[in-house]
Order: C-alpha cells, then sequence, then structure tokens
C-alpha cells in the first residue's frame, strides 16, 4: 500500500509522508507480528502439552487467516 500511494498520489504523499509514512509503518509492523504471534500459537501450541482446545485454536486460525484473505482482495 505504501508504495501505491507513493506511486498513485505522488503530490500527496509528498505533502503529508510525514505524517503518513509513521502511520503505515505502525500498521505493517502490528499486521506483521499479529499474524506471527497467532500462526505461532498453531504451530507450536500443540508442543505446549497436547492438542489445543476447539475455540483457542480455531480462533486463532482465523484471526492469522483474515488478515491474509484481506491484503490478497487488495
Amino acid at each position: 500500500m505504501s508504495f501505491e500511494i507513493g506511486a498513485n498520489w505522488s503530490n500527496f504523499s509528498r505533502r503529508t509522508g510525514n505524517v503518513v509514512g509513521p502511520l503505515l509503518m505502525y500498521e505493517v509492523l502490528t499486521a506483521f507480528f499479529l499474524e506471527g504471534a497467532f500462526i505461532g500459537i498453531l504451530l507450536f501450541g500443540e508442543n505446549a502439552g497436547g492438542p489445543l482446545p476447539g475455540p483457542i485454536g480455531l480462533s486463532s486460525l482465523w484471526l492469522a487467516r483474515l488478515p491474509a484473505l484481506q491484503a490478497i482482495k487488495e
């Protein structure tokens, strides 16, 4: 998305880059770490003491999958 803003809205990004840039960085880092945490729960949660209970495993699956599906739509 940051590339699209720089390429398509160059005047906008030139004028508001000091504000929009850090906001995009925080959004990307937050999404990366949250998705990584939920995928970690899915992959390594079973090694912690047996299979994950149904609601925890299912919720971490959907919380890791929904942002990825949203990124594909864009």
